[in-house]
């Protein structure tokens, strides 16, 4: 496999240790989506707004994106206590 094919594949993968905040924020993130719809879908609605909205600028993009995953890690901060996750 070329390294393209590999970067084509891997695109938006990340690595991080067992453990870490950094997965554990992840994984609250995640699974906080999967468990309330409502806010998946207006994960998706924003991301589809804003991709189509800044189709040219993909910083501006990646910026205002995460503006939205702020406000919604917030949530699921609060929905994690709410339902004792892990």
């Amino acid at each position: 496999m070329s390294a393209a094919e590999i970067a084509a594949v891997l695109h938006g993968a990340r690595i991080e240790p067992v453990g870490s905040a950094t997965l554990e924020e992840y994984l609250v993130f995640r699974d906080f989506l999967r468990a309330v719809p409502a806010a998946a879908d207006r994960y998706e609605s924003a991301k589809h707004s804003l991709a189509r909205e800044h189709r040219e600028r993909r910083s501006l993009y990646v910026d205002l994106k995460q503006d939205v995953v702020d406000g919604l890690m917030l949530e699921a901060r609060a929905w994690r206590r709410r339902s004792r996750y892990r």
